[in-house]
């Protein structure tokens, strides 16, 4: 069984889940698809602007492998946490003129309440059967990446004897103001916040927070306060960034936590009113194909949801982790506001 085979018991299908349509016929979406038809209208287009709250370096790479498979496509991004995106996308549709094509968000509940608000563009591609039900709402979204919630620590000044080992470790004194996490427009975060206490108990954010935890904007600014020394713990990280750092010899060192490996999901679709709405769909199909996805696993350093691709490097794989999925997607897509509240009440935000 390929590792993305979720067991009814620990998660709902997310279509089914969020009363979201998965009627399209795939036999007849795979008869009618022309991709020779779609890169000829994208290269009319010859633009694609996309919404993504990946990071920066990671971002411009998957575009630039994207163009380098499609050269005809000038690529550019508007790149932010997903509270920041989501402002700015709000705005564009209250106004009624969307200037992006394509829409990545980590936060899933902002993502699956643009679907319901009927802001997503349909598009079916052959190669979306190769996501099981449980990663897409065929023809309107697909799950492109899984991001394993890591820790991270300093090398320098954490010995690897006296270094975190599991998320309950947070809550211990000797890291006491020395762990940074993200604030609350951090789609990730929520994810992280909502699994986590699900198994360690509702009182585990309140203990962190006892202990001096702070939230930082975004994962990069994380990883770079520990390089500075001004925290010795990245509470909340990815493999992704991980890996970036480690490419550039930084002095770090990632952590798989031993109580559980939370997870964020990272839907994709194609914005409703966007200008180029053909090199959306070519986007759309190659990022979701089995060579867009073995990029987006050399870039991000991410798990696939197709079974045909590889694992990332450093990474384990899928089934060798302890997951600790959510008991409902459909409860996490809802929980945004408690956790702001939450969130936002227990830790003081950093610039």
């Amino acid at each position: 069984m390929h590792p993305f085979s979720i067991k009814r018991r620990q998660t709902i299908a997310l279509g089914a889940a969020l009363a979201v349509s998965t009627s399209t016929n795939l036999s007849h979406a795979q008869s009618s698809f022309d991709r020779a038809k779609l890169i000829e209208a994208a290269r009319k287009e010859g633009k694609l602007v996309f919404y993504s709250t990946i990071p920066e370096e990671q971002n411009n790479e998957i575009l630039k492998r994207f163009q380098k498979k499609y050269p005809f496509i000038d690529t550019s991004s508007f790149r932010a946490t997903s509270g920041r995106l989501a402002a700015r996308l709000d705005a564009e549709i209250a106004a009624g003129k969307v200037y992006g094509d394509v829409l990545q968000m980590g936060a899933f509940g902002r993502f699956i309440g643009y679907a319901k608000a009927g802001n997503f563009e349909r598009f079916d591609t052959p190669e979306m059967a190769a996501y099981e039900p449980s990663m897409k709402d065929q023809g309107l979204w697909t799950v492109f990446r899984v991001s394993p919630i890591l820790i991270a620590y300093s090398s320098e000044r954490v010995a690897d004897k006296d270094a975190p080992t599991s998320w309950a470790d947070l809550t211990n004194p000797k890291f006491k103001g020395r762990v940074n996490l993200l604030d609350a427009t951090s789609g990730g975060q929520q994810a992280h916040w909502y699994q986590v206490r699900q198994y360690l108990g509702p009182n585990y954010w309140k203990q962190v927070s006892s202990n001096g935890a702070v939230a930082l904007s975004g994962a990069n600014r994380a990883m770079d306060a520990v390089l500075t020394g001004e925290y010795d713990v990245a509470g909340h990280t990815y493999g992704y960034v991980v890996n970036s750092y480690l490419k550039k010899n930084a002095p770090i060192k990632q952590v798989i936590p031993k109580d559980g490996v939370p997870i964020m999901i990272s839907p994709i679709s194609i914005l409703k009113g966007g200008p180029n709405p053909n090199a959306a769909r070519l986007f759309v199909d190659w990022i979701l194909s089995r060579e867009g996805q073995i990029e987006i696993v050399d870039v991000m350093n991410d798990y696939s949801p197709r079974a045909d691709a590889p694992s990332p490097k450093g990474l384990p794989p899928y089934k060798d982790l302890k997951i600790l999925t959510p008991n409902s997607w459909e409860s996490l897509a809802n929980s945004e506001q408690e956790f702001g509240q939450e969130w936002t009440s227990l830790f003081v935000k950093k610039q």
